[in-house]
């Protein structure tokens, strides 16, 4: 239902009379009352001797005439006061009486300049006319547009003009208006935003969802996608941040549709803002999908990462580790090299266990240190050996 408002139900005429009064009876050449652009209304009788009257713009009046997405015809009135300050009226006694006899019921004649946008396009000076009267102590100026066929009033913009009271019994003045209007097809604003979403919706499926052995795009599949949990939250998420970019880039803008960039940077922004939905929702589902693994690790449910790599590295570090050897029962082993006792062919075995033992180690550089460690041992051995020898012939 919001979004049919959105739609549909926003017509954007608030706030401005719409009325086609001043386009009651096509007119041709000179009009009595209304004055179109180059052809201004006829003019009164002159008064001969009397000195024109000063006209002063009422304060916080709205010189702007909005369409937005509409077409109609519009009114724009603009009241002007008596001036103070002018020849005419010196003092506060200026009133509606000044003006009847001044002016009387007869239009004040007009001029109207082209309303122009900034690229040069104009609008059709035949849907754009005006007038002005005197409204009791006022003297209204009315602008009147016919957009009714917005192809022939001409495209969306901002066009600038003026009207000017050109009356021989008032002293001259021009004023300044503007009229705006957009796009008023919005199916093909809309169209470029459900573009922008199929495409999002695309991109989500091939980044997040899509298999890795999928070779090619397989429609039936991205269907199938759409309409699973994951896919339904995504979409609807991703719409809804596209439809507030067409709310506020195409809706509220009262002059979009005038160049091809502003169609081109509603996609694109559509797009963005599609994928920034979709992508939240991803990083949410991980984070919360982390903190209920680490809930279910500290609660006992099984071992987290953390402590998987400190269970790996402990038993690393205990299998680099060699068991120590166990010196046999009985057997002393020796602190002197003096000392040590004439190897045998038992005690020899045990050394030789015991070298082959701590030549099993995990890398080379440990193998050649043990090697080069047994070397030793075995020439120290081997010296001990021919000095005990030695010994025992000087004895006998």
């Amino acid at each position: 239902m919001t979004v049919g408002l959105l739609l549909f139900g926003w017509k954007g005429d608030a706030g401005v009379d719409t009325s086609p009064r001043c386009f009651d009876q096509p007119t041709s050449g000179q009009d009595a009352v209304w004055a179109r652009y180059d052809r201004p209304n006829s003019p009164p009788e002159s008064q001969s001797g009397a000195q024109p009257l000063q006209l002063a713009l009422l304060p916080e009046q709205a010189t702007t005439l909005h369409f937005g997405r509409s077409q109609a015809v519009r009114a724009l009135d603009i009241d002007y006061k008596l001036s103070l300050q002018g020849a005419a009226g010196a003092s506060s006694s200026q009133d509606v009486e000044t003006l009847k006899k001044r002016l009387g019921k007869t239009p004040v004649q007009l001029d109207l300049l082209q309303f122009r946008r900034s690229d040069g396009a104009n609008l059709n000076p035949d849907d754009v006319r005006a007038r002005a009267r005197v409204v009791g102590d006022r003297v209204r100026v009315t602008l009147c547009v016919d957009r009714r066929q917005a192809d022939a009033l001409g495209g969306p913009g901002s066009y600038s003009g003026t009207v000017s009271i050109i009356d021989p019994r008032v002293a001259r003045v021009d004023l300044p208006l503007v009229v705006d209007a957009s796009d008023p097809n919005w199916a093909r604003a809309l169209a470029l935003v459900v573009l922008a979403m199929i495409a999002g919706s695309w991109v989500t499926w091939v980044v997040k969802e899509q298999k890795p052995d999928a070779t090619r795009f397989n429609p039936k599949e991205w269907a199938s996608w759409s309409v699973t949990a994951i896919g339904i939250i995504s979409v609807v998420a991703g719409a809804a941040a596209a439809v507030a970019i067409y709310q506020a880039s195409y809706l509220s803008d009262p002059t979009w549709g005038v160049s091809v960039s502003e169609s081109i940077a509603l996609l694109t922004a559509a797009f963005v803002a599609f994928m920034g939905a979709t992508t939240g929702l991803h990083v949410a589902g991980l984070a919360d999908k982390f903190r209920r693994e680490q809930e279910a690790g500290g609660h006992g449910g099984g071992p987290t990462v953390l402590q998987d790599q400190q269970g790996q590295q402990g038993a690393q570090g205990q299998q680099g580790e060699p068991d120590p050897v166990e010196p046999r029962a009985g057997h002393q082993v020796p602190t002197d090299l003096g000392d040590t006792p004439p190897a045998t062919s038992q005690h020899r075995g045990t050394e030789a266990s015991v070298e082959a033992h701590e030549s099993e180690q995990p890398t080379d550089i440990e193998d050649d240190v043990r090697e080069e460690e047994i070397h030793e041992e075995d020439a120290v051995r081997d010296q001990a050996i021919l000095d005990d020898a030695a010994t025992e012939a000087n004895r006998s």
